[in-house]
């Protein structure tokens, strides 16, 4: 019996459907649910309900969000029923298997266990139930739900997974068999990779969960399914046969098997990490994990289907049902169909260091490859032979393990050329791989003298300069020594304590510095100035930049008030538009981690918080807009993981908390005096607010209710930073001169660290390596090694009133723009730094 809706009729059968955890009408995406299905009879009299060979049946249709493999999944379990899914009608079908009364007034309800929905939320829809084969009046052939079940992400306060992982394919094409005499095998690769700058999980003890993805496919007969699972066809040709191969690890411990525990009667996977390494996935070259699935084979109709990767039990995050497309397709000419290698780049750290790039591809048809390597001033050549030509698809891997004699950072440009048995060529394929040269110390030697003296010798590759702090870098190359001389005569425990320095804490904190580079400063950006004269001019203050690091936008304070975007691939001014809200201020801009929408604080004019939504190109489109909020709005930041924006208001001594989406005010929380500027630790618990009129920093707890405690720091502090792990907050103390940090947030682990004159721009690399400060007070930036908590770098002459900071999110470029407003056209330029020397 087909789905149906009912006209207008009296009822006669009353159906309701509410999740049985929560007794609304709500799933979520990514959660296993139960329902509760209840059934009253409203007819006026007993119904029927009978067993035996003609036996009552009630068809269930859930809405159209629960695909037929999802169903398959499900299941009801009561004594007078049996359930089966129904594949052609995509529907439940409960048959009764013992014969009952049932009475008018009463209901039948039965749990639907094992719910999952495959589909992408938000969706909704109504459930139908179709009862036959039962005796008494006014039975309808169909009854629906008067409220649908509606199937939507879960906002339940911790962070979205898409935020944190990209879930792909490598390669999502699928060939079909032509029959089973010629079978095709195929393989898939999943890649998992961390797009955090810090581990997945950042904790210190165990993870107090059980992460784990649950990895399967669409089965059946249709093009819409990879392939079947029924026991009617040969193993080999089924779902069955999908077998799990390699893993790519990439210094993350995994493991893959075979999974069954749910009772669903599929082949699935459960990849899981090792319990071991308490990061689940790292950063940078650690950032990725992919998992070989081979044997894949498929009869059905060309088309798209889709991989399931099911996120569950990651700590600090929602689970959620990742879907890959898959596409079927014809098998082509005789060709090299995918070329690939198994890495984007690779870190040297000297010239004669051997890579290590795993390639893979796919062929038809091939009777010979020849793999080429080569740069500007490297080549290499490869060739396979195959015995004969093959008909059908073909797999085949190499692994290039050779030095290139690189001196520099460059690409490596990989080529796949196939040929047949006539030594045609069929076609090429070509991959870059980045190789990139690190600079680095690679040796370091301290003497002491018989004078007291020490001489320092080191040896370094890819360093364009050497600097020592406190010594004249002129005096240095990158390959040399120094002696340094005993300002006054050592005595006995003098020398003993330099000679311990020179074994072990001296030694250790060179290294600690090889990793720190130095800036050059490049020509500044020009901000387009609109309108005709000096009094039009909207001068370039606050900046931000967008986490997927294409874009930069600088704000504007007072006239125009216009907001710029600036492409960061090219370092030029894409788009200006104007604003009808005025008075953005210096750290008054802040970009969604999705970066999808710009918020800015409106300060001293309309006091309002504007969300801007972000398209493709750059371009920036006004969204929507919050209520005035208090009178002098002082720093602005967002908070991913509870979807939050913070706001500080100078003049009340107020910390508004706002809805992102909606930016309504959904919390507020008293400050110190004079609140300038907020900031937000990586995992979402920690506001930190800096009170400039009482020299405090608020510490707000963000999951206890923003529960709140104060720190004494210097003077006048404005503006915050937190570095990427959440270990340090850094403080700009404008009337000291200094920044302090906080570690740990433990008012015993405070320290202050020397700048320019009147600090106020403070920013983080994405790496946590270093900090930024801007010093307006003599138009300085000061550069700060978070490893040894000391200035490693001063440069002088960035511009008139050097104020906000920015860094990109692959830390290469440090932007600064001016503060004030005055006559020159200097207000309008955007001053950049970019990496150029190492630093010991």
């Amino acid at each position: 019996m087909k789905k149906e809706t009912p006209g207008d009729a009296p009822v006669y059968l009353e159906l309701t459907v509410v999740n049985a955890a929560t007794g609304d009408t709500v799933i979520y995406a990514g959660e296993t649910a139960t329902l509760t299905l209840t059934l009253t009879n409203m007819t006026g009299s007993l119904i029927a309900v009978i067993d035996g060979s003609q036996p009552s049946t009630l068809e269930i249709f859930l809405p159209d969000f629960f695909s037929l493999n999802d169903l398959g999944k499900m299941s009801i379990k009561d004594p007078n029923w049996s359930c089966a899914v129904n594949d052609a009608d995509q529907s439940l079908m409960l048959t009764c298997v013992k014969s009952i009364d049932w009475q008018n007034g009463t209901a039948l309800t039965f749990s639907i266990t094992g719910l999952q929905s495959s589909a992408t939320p938000p969706q909704g829809g109504i459930t139908q139930v179709n009862p036959a084969g039962m005796g008494g009046a006014n039975i309808p052939s169909a009854v629906n739900t008067t409220t649908s079940l509606t199937f939507q992400e879960d906002t339940g306060g911790q962070a979205d997974m898409t935020q944190a992982l990209m879930v792909s394919l490598e390669q999502n094409v699928v060939y079909v068999s032509e029959n089973s005499k010629a079978l095709i095998t195929n393989s898939l690769s999943l890649n998992i990779k961390n797009q955090l700058a810090t581990a997945l999980y950042t904790g210190k003890g165990p993870w107090g969960s059980a992460p784990k993805v649950l990895v399967y496919f669409v089965y059946g007969q249709t093009s819409g399914a990879l392939n079947r699972i029924d026991k009617s066809i040969p193993k080999d040709e089924s779902g069955w046969a999908i077998t799990s191969g390699s893993i790519i690890s990439q210094g993350n411990d995994w493991s893959i098997s075979k999974d069954s525990s749910d009772g669903s009667n599929q082949p699935q996977w459960l990849l899981e990490p090792s319990d071991s390494v308490l990061e689940i996935l790292g950063t940078g070259d650690a950032s990725n994990i992919t998992f070989e699935f081979d044997n894949i084979v498929t009869l059905n109709a060309l088309g798209h289907t889709q991989m399931y990767a099911l996120f569950t039990g990651f700590p600090g995050y929602k689970n959620h049902l990742f879907v890959m497309d898959i596409d079927k397709q014809e098998l082509p000419q005789p060709s090299v169909i995918q070329f690939y290698a198994t890495v984007e780049s690779q870190q040297i750290q000297s010239p004669d260091q051997v890579l290590n790039i795993p390639l893979k591809w796919l062929m038809t048809g091939v009777y010979k490859i020849e793999l080429d390597f080569k740069t500007d001033n490297y080549a290499y050549s490869k060739p396979l032979v195959y015995t004969g030509i093959q008909p059908i698809i073909q797999h085949d891997t190499y692994t290039f393990q050779k030095s290139i004699n690189a001196l520099e950072s460059e690409t490596l440009r990989i080529t796949c050329i196939a040929y047949d048995g006539n030594g045609n060529k069929l076609n090429r394929l070509e991959y870059p791989v980045s190789i990139l040269f690190l600079p680095v110390v690679t040796a370091y030697t301290g003497t002491i003298q018989s004078d007291g003296s020490m001489v320092l010798s080191w040896q370094s590759e890819a360093a364009e300069n050497i600097t020592i702090p406190g010594f004249d870098p002129n005096l240095l190359s990158t390959n040399g020594s120094l002696s340094i001389q005993a300002a006054f005569p050592l005595l006995n425990n003098d020398r003993y304590n330099i000679q311990a320095i020179q074994s072990a804490s001296l030694k250790s904190q060179w290294y600690a510095f090889n990793q720190v580079t130095q800036f050059q400063v490049l020509s500044p950006i020009y901000i387009p100035i609109s309108g005709n004269n000096l009094s039009d001019i909207s001068p370039a203050l606050g900046i931000a930049v967008s986490p997927d690091g294409r874009y930069a936008f600088v704000g504007s304070w007072g006239y125009g008030s216009e907001i710029r975007t600036i492409a960061m691939d090219t370092l030029t001014v894409i788009q200006s538009i104007k604003s009808q809200y005025m008075f953005m201020g210096p750290k008054n801009l802040v970009v969604s981690s999705d970066s999808k929408y710009l918020y800015a604080a409106c300060s001293t004019g309309d006091n309002v918080v504007v969300r801007f939504s972000i398209a493709d190109d750059g371009s920036l489109y006004e969204s929507n807009a919050s209520e005035q909020i208090g009178t002098d709005l002082c720093g602005i930041a967002f908070n991913p993981q509870r979807n939050e924006v913070y706001v500080t208001d100078a003049d009340s001594n107020t910390l508004f908390v706002l809805d992102a989406n909606s930016l309504q005010v959904i919390n507020s929380a008293n400050t110190g005096k004079i609140p300038i500027g907020v900031g937000v630790s990586s995992d979402g618990k920690f506001v930190y607010v800096p009170n400039s009129g009482d020299n405090t920093v608020s510490i707000f707890d963000a999951s206890e209710g923003f529960a709140h405690t104060y720190f004494q720091v210097g003077k006048t502090p404005k503006y915050v930073a937190v570095s990427p792990d959440g270990q340090h907050v850094f403080v700009v103390n404008t009337g000291d001169n200094n920044v302090s940090v906080i570690t740990n947030n433990e008012p015993d682990h405070i320290r202050t660290i020397p700048t320019g004159n009147d600090p106020r721009g403070i920013a983080v690399s994405p790496d946590g390596g270093s900090v930024f400060v801007s010093n307006p007070g003599d138009n300085s930036i000061t550069i700060i090694s978070v490893a040894t908590m000391q200035v490693i770098q001063t440069i002088q002459n960035i511009g008139d009133r050097a104020a906000s900071v920015a860094v990109s999110t692959d830390g290469h470029y440090i932007m600064i723009v001016r503060e004030g407003v005055d006559d020159t056209l200097e207000l309008n330029k955007v001053y950049v730094l970019a990496p150029q020397t190492v630093t010991i």
